[in-house]
């Protein structure tokens, strides 16, 4: 009986420890996560190990940099900010391991990516002209999560600050005053708060071409006639016309040989056309162009265009016609597909009638008979476009009357 128990005895003694440390295994980031530098992140592991447990990241298979030294045995989970002293790449792994015991460790099963924030600039991004007195949304895309610090920067180089942080979730409103010197090199900069330095890790954009603060009324302004080639006889009547986007008038000048010659037309509503009667005492020459300004408020003339090329003013009448400019009566004024125009009487007189669109070309003509009383003609306008026109009345080539008219169907 003794010498069976102690067989057992030593059969018990013989056999193997069993160890008091079971496995720790890390649930995240355990492959494929795509973490952002400045971001907060949760570790997250499961253990038995009875004891205290540290984290530590790998990059590439090597030892990188320790996460936490000294996790008490009952914290299954651990905060991290990815510094801005990481370098980015997409080779990471936690591993987590027990103080206690050297087999209780757990690695990442695949690596992960640990990457910085970006910024991406929408407006101001080159091409924008914005005035003194507006406010503007400055407008950005971003995946990070502190705040952005916007500036200004004007020919290449830092200018003014416009906030020092501000929430990152995509506009700013910035309200534009003349303390901004106007001028057509600006940029903005939207960039990340984080307060690191010598790190390439900070996310920014700026905007990718140049825009414009100042008065300068984004508009444009292009002269089609005269613009160079015309012939055009002092004291006849000719069309200046021009295209633009403005609502308010513009003054037309006359130039010569590049310098300001005279004045036609001190303020116009910017129809796009104006009948100008040309003076007999210009002097003749073939160096003419002609200037048209829109007038501000201001009176700060910032939008104009002037001939591309010069135009001539010779001394006989060979072409246009020579005006007395008197009123006549036409309804309705827009019109839609007819006009009423009630003719003056033209006894004696050789009388036509005529509109002409803006840039000079006759769509209407229609000779009256001689000898013909004061009557009321209907014409027929439901062929012509839609447009500003010019009605002449012409008796023995001079314009006795003339009228601007609408078109509208």
């Amino acid at each position: 009986m003794k010498t069976t128990f102690a067989i057992c005895f030593l059969c018990i003694l013989s056999l193997p420890l069993i160890s008091q440390n079971s496995s720790i295994v890390v649930i995240t980031p355990n492959g494929g996560e795509n973490w952002l530098i400045g971001c907060q992140q949760t570790i997250q592991w499961t253990t038995t190990t009875p004891g205290m447990v540290k984290i530590e990241l790998f990059r590439n298979g090597s030892f990188y940099m320790t996460l936490a030294n000294q996790i008490p045995v009952t914290q299954t989970a651990f905060s991290w900010i990815p510094p801005y002293s990481i370098l980015p790449g997409n080779t990471f792994k936690v591993k987590i391991s027990s103080l206690t015991s050297s087999s209780g460790f757990d690695f990442s099963d695949a690596y992960f990516s640990i990457n910085k924030g970006t910024i991406s600039l929408i407006s101001p991004n080159g091409g924008e002209a914005w005035l003194y007195g507006t406010t503007h949304l400055i407008q950005w895309n971003d995946n990070i999560c502190e705040n952005v610090r916007i500036e200004l920067w004007k020919g290449g180089s830092y200018f003014a600050l416009l906030t020092a942080s501000t929430p990152s979730n995509g506009s700013f409103p910035w309200a534009i005053t003349s303390a901004i010197p106007a001028g057509s090199d600006y940029k903005v900069k939207v960039m990340s708060t984080a307060l690191v330095s010598a790190t390439s890790n900070l996310a920014f954009d700026f905007s990718d071409n140049n825009f414009t603060v100042g008065t300068a009324n984004p508009c444009f302004m292009t002269v089609t006639c005269p613009n160079g080639g015309e012939i055009w006889a002092k004291g006849t009547t000719q069309m200046i016309t021009w295209q633009d986007n403005v609502t308010y008038p513009v003054r037309i000048e006359l130039w010569k040989n590049g310098l300001y010659k005279s004045l036609i037309a001190a303020s116009v509503p910017s129809t796009g056309n104006y009948l100008w009667v040309i003076p007999a005492s210009l002097p003749s020459g073939s160096d003419y162009k002609v200037k048209i300004i829109a007038v501000t408020s201001t009176a700060s003339f910032t939008c104009y265009d002037l001939s591309d090329n010069n135009f001539s003013l010779i001394g006989s009448a060979t072409g246009g016609f020579k005006s007395v400019e008197k009123d006549f009566h036409a309804y309705p004024n827009p019109c839609n597909n007819f006009i009423n125009v009630i003719i003056p009487g033209n006894t004696g007189a050789k009388t036509s009638i005529k509109i002409m669109d803006i840039t000079g070309k006759m769509v209407f003509d229609q000779s009256i008979q001689e000898n013909q009383q004061s009557e009321e003609l209907k014409i027929n306008t439901s062929e012509i476009a839609d447009g500003f026109y010019i009605l002449l009345i012409r008796q023995n080539q001079e314009i006795v009357y003339k009228k601007t008219i609408m078109i509208n169907h």
